[in-house]
Parts: structure tokens; C-alpha cells; sequence
């Protein structure tokens, strides 16, 4: 009996020892970002700290603070995580500065919920990265690829002309010993045949150019053979002819008077018996 009771006291006692080992202290575990780490993003950023131990809301409020190099304090939002035991998140309202440095503090008054607190005040010191470098990098970067990209274009075309230049589009080399064993000619009737074709070709060549020079021609001074309006590619058709006056137009040309006034005078030199204003009523030819 005596050792049982022996052996349960010295198990309480191991039970006790480990439970105080386990939340005696209350330790940082790690942060982000970590102390003395730089190059960080300066928007919408938050210092995220793991401890040991639960903690509580209402009790630290007050035991972590923010400052800039210049030792103003920065505004921010404590939270905590309900999925991650231990995770207090410092989160920034609004956006650091860049190329700045800062500092966060968590005062020996933060506690976890058991009560325990921190044995000594941490210091987190970080800095954030210069977004303006970034992007001088990347216009260096992309100003590099557009001059690779003109100088390929530039040889590419360079070469494609001097290859127009060379002929190596339309001549074709014939190998008249080749073509004489295949089809059982001498080489001279190869060699004529072959003169004759790039002949030909050539002749053809400048006569497809000449006509186009002719169409060219033609089209500037407008002696198509089809319809006048043909003539003209940037001529506009209608459907049918409309006075200018339904356009809103008042000018008056006085030919519509003029013509009434003709008018006029031909019926007057009808109903005096002729319509040859030349010929007098009553005259006739000399027999």
C-alpha cells in the first residue's frame, strides 16, 4: 500500500514539473518577417508572430508597438488567429514607406491566456524593398528586348533583299551534264534550251511590269476602257439624281428661267406657222 501511495505522489509531482515546464514561459517561436530581414513589400503588410502559448485579445493590446526609423508610431490592427494556435498578426493600416526601415516591439506585459508572460521585451527590426529600382530594372530589361528584337528584324530584312537582289528567288540553276544524260541530249542543246527559257521568262517579266506600269498610268490620268466612273476609284455612285435643294441648298444657277424663256419663244415661232427663227411667215423658195 505504502508504494502505491509512493508512486502516485511521484507521478503528480512529474505531472506538475511538466505542465509548469510546458507553460511556465511564454516563448516567441519565430516571426515574420524575421529580425534584422529587408527587402519586403511595402503594401498591405502585417507582422505575423508565433508564440508557444495561446493568447488572448484584451490582454495585449497595449503590449505591442510599431515605430519607423524615425521613431513615429505606425498605425496597425491587432488580431488573432482562430486555425493557428499562438498567432498574433500586427497588421498595417495602409502601406509602409519604401527603402524604409522599422521596428516592431512586444513588451514583457504580453501574456498568453494561462497568464504567462514574455521574460524580456522582443525587438523585430525589418526593412522594405525599393519598388522604384524594380522598375527601372524592368524597363532596362524591356528596352534590351525591343533592340534585340529590331536589330533580328533589321538583319532579316537586310538579307531577304540582298537574296531579291541576288536572284535567288527566280533564277534556277539547271546542271546541263545532268539533264543531258537523263533525257539523252548533247549538252549545247541543254545549254540552248535552258538560254532560251530564262529568255522567255525575262521577256515575260518585263512585260507583266510594263502593263503594270500601263495600268498605273492609266489610272492616274483616268483612260479606263469600262465606265467614266471607273475611272476613278474614289468616285462615289448614287441611285439616282435629287435636287440640291433637299440638301438644304437656296443658290439659284438661272438656267431653270432661261429655259422657260426658250420655251417661251418656240411656242410663240410655232403658232406663227414655222420653227425656223431664221424663216420669215409666207417666204418660200424662188423657182
Amino acid at each position: 500500500m505504502k508504494r502505491i501511495l509512493i508512486l502516485i505522489s511521484m507521478l503528480l509531482v512529474l505531472l506538475m514539473a511538466t505542465t509548469q515546464a510546458a507553460f511556465g514561459t511564454l516563448i516567441l517561436e519565430k516571426s515574420f518577417p524575421k529580425d534584422g530581414g529587408d527587402n519586403y513589400q511595402a503594401m498591405n503588410f502585417a507582422v505575423k508572430l508565433y508564440f508557444n502559448q495561446d493568447i488572448s485579445l484584451d490582454k495585449n493590446k497595449d503590449a505591442i508597438h510599431f515605430y519607423d526609423v524615425d521613431n513615429n508610431k505606425v498605425d496597425f490592427t491587432l488580431a488573432y488567429s482562430a486555425k493557428e494556435t499562438g498567432l498574433a498578426l500586427v497588421a498595417v493600416n495602409g502601406d509602409l514607406q519604401q527603402n524604409a526601415k522599422y521596428r516592431v516591439v512586444v513588451d514583457e506585459t504580453f501574456e498568453s491566456v494561462n497568464g504567462e508572460l514574455l521574460k524580456a521585451p522582443i525587438t523585430i527590426h525589418f526593412a522594405t524593398r525599393d519598388t522604384s529600382k524594380d522598375m527601372t530594372v524592368n524597363m532596362v530589361l524591356m528596352g534590351g528586348m525591343m533592340a534585340v528584337v529590331l536589330v533580328l528584324s533589321t538583319r532579316s530584312l537586310k538579307k531577304k533583299e540582298e537574296e531579291d537582289k541576288k536572284g535567288k528567288k527566280t533564277d534556277s540553276k539547271v546542271n546541263p551534264y545532268k539533264v543531258a544524260k537523263e533525257k539523252g541530249k548533247s549538252v549545247e542543246e541543254v545549254v540552248a534550251k535552258d538560254i532560251k527559257a530564262k529568255e522567255r521568262a525575262k521577256a515575260q517579266k518585263a512585260k507583266q511590269e510594263a502593263e503594270k506600269e500601263k495600268a498605273k498610268a492609266d489610272l492616274l490620268k483616268g483612260k479606263y476602257k469600262g465606265r467614266p466612273e471607273e475611272s476613278d476609284p474614289n468616285r462615289k455612285k448614287v441611285r439616282e439624281r435629287k435636287p440640291i435643294s433637299l440638301a438644304g441648298s437656296t443658290y439659284k444657277s438661272g438656267k431653270k428661267k432661261m429655259f422657260e424663256e426658250e420655251r417661251k419663244r418656240e411656242e410663240a415661232r410655232r403658232r406663227a406657222g414655222t420653227t425656223n427663227p431664221k424663216k420669215k411667215k409666207g417666204s418660200g423658195k424662188k423657182r
